[in-house]
């Protein structure tokens, strides 16, 4: 909605069917019910109303519990994230073979380190940290958009072509194989939630749609150990 938002103000030659298309609508009435829904205006109106200027627009309903969203603001920190994306990270579409991890459950934000940890400790004793293909990663199973960061649930992972056995700590967990966004970073840990950001506004300037599989994370060093205190990661996107 917000992207539909933006391209009725920027692009006001461009019919409103179209942009309903290109925000993955395929009933221009549908898309006019959600838009209405979302901002008590129609397209067409909404259009007429805010044509000269970014303007603040208050969705009927938020999902994040703010009621007034400045859209100029929003559209600016899309551009700063663009421009941010440019410089500090490298994004290719790839196609991923079938991945194996090593799985500890997790809920929320709290306690991630030590979850990791215990993932660690369970490892070394086998050998899987010895083998220099075997990576960190972290698998989203909700997104922080649509649900309470104490509430999102994730795997903290092991990824390792070294065979091992599920026990009463880790669990076996796949990704499928298929194609994905692959945005390449080194940056500090306190920038990860603008690199998924950015990652995800590439997604959209360049036509992708999210598939409906995990997002993840796979981390190439430990960021306590670089000089800088950067992480070196890589986040994937699943596309159709």
């Amino acid at each position: 909605m917000e992207k539909s938002a933006s391209m009725l103000i920027r692009n006001r030659k461009m019919p409103i069917s179209e942009i309903a298309f290109a925000c993955g609508f395929k009933d221009n009435s549908v898309f006019t019910k959600t838009f209405k829904k979302n901002f008590e205006l129609s397209p067409s109106l909404f259009r007429a109303k805010y044509q000269s200027r970014y303007s603040k627009v208050i969705p009927k309903d938020s999902k994040n519990g703010q009621v007034e969203s400045d859209l100029e603001s929003y559209l600016c920190n899309i551009e700063e994230l663009k421009n941010w994306m440019m410089k500090n990270g490298h994004v290719e579409v790839m196609e991923l073979p079938q991945l194996r991890f090593a799985s500890i459950n997790h809920l929320g934000v709290d306690g991630i380190e030590n979850t990791f940890a215990r993932l660690v400790a369970w490892a070394e004793p086998l050998g899987l940290l010895d083998n220099p293909e075997s990576k960190m990663a972290r698998i989203f199973h909700d997104s922080f958009k649509t649900t309470a960061p104490s509430k999102v649930r994730m795997s903290i992972c092991l990824l390792s072509d070294d065979e091992f056995i599920s026990d009463d700590i880790v669990e076996e967990l796949y990704i499928k194989e298929g194609r994905y966004i692959a945005a390449h970073f080194e940056i500090p840990p306190v920038d990860f939630e603008k690199a998924w950001s950015a990652s995800f506004i590439w997604m959209n300037e360049n036509g992708y749609k999210m598939a409906p599989k995990n997002p993840f994370e796979i981390y190439y060093n430990d960021f306590n150990t670089h000089p800088e205190g950067m992480a070196i990661v890589d986040l994937f996107i699943p596309i159709q």
